[in-house]
């Protein structure tokens, strides 16, 4: 896994910005493999606004508030997003929204496909540089 993977699995979509990690998957069980999803994502076109959306939504806890709005994080919980949206693969942010990491509950159930695709499209046109 990459180092980049490992840090935006802390990051994207922080819920309770410190919280335990989940390890559930997509049905429920641990130790599921997120590798056929995150590929099917990575295949989506997703949508700019309603990852934006998504993204700054008030709902609690939202991903700007862990990651923040401009994406750069709140170190050392929190990494910034910028290096992630701008270098890793469609697929390699699906697997961390999906996963979860550190401080970041795994988004596999609570979250659709098109809704990660979008994200990772607001991710992109966000942040990377």
């Amino acid at each position: 896994m990459s180092h980049r993977l490992v840090l935006l699995a802390s990051l994207v979509l922080s819920a309770g910005c410190g919280g335990a990690a989940s390890t559930t998957g997509t049905t429920g069980t641990t130790g599921t493999d997120y590798s056929t999803r995150a590929s099917a994502i990575a295949a989506l076109s997703g949508s700019v606004s309603s990852g934006g959306a998504l993204y700054k939504s008030t709902a609690s806890p939202t991903c700007a508030s862990c990651h923040l709005a401009d994406g750069s994080g709140q170190p050392p919980t929190t990494p910034g997003l910028i290096e992630p949206a701008a270098n890793d693969t469609d697929e390699e942010l699906a697997t961390a929204i999906l996963k979860g990491g550190d401080a970041m509950k795994s988004y596999a159930s609570s979250l659709s496909d098109q809704q990660v695709a979008d994200l990772i499209a607001y991710l992109r046109s966000a942040f990377a540089q």
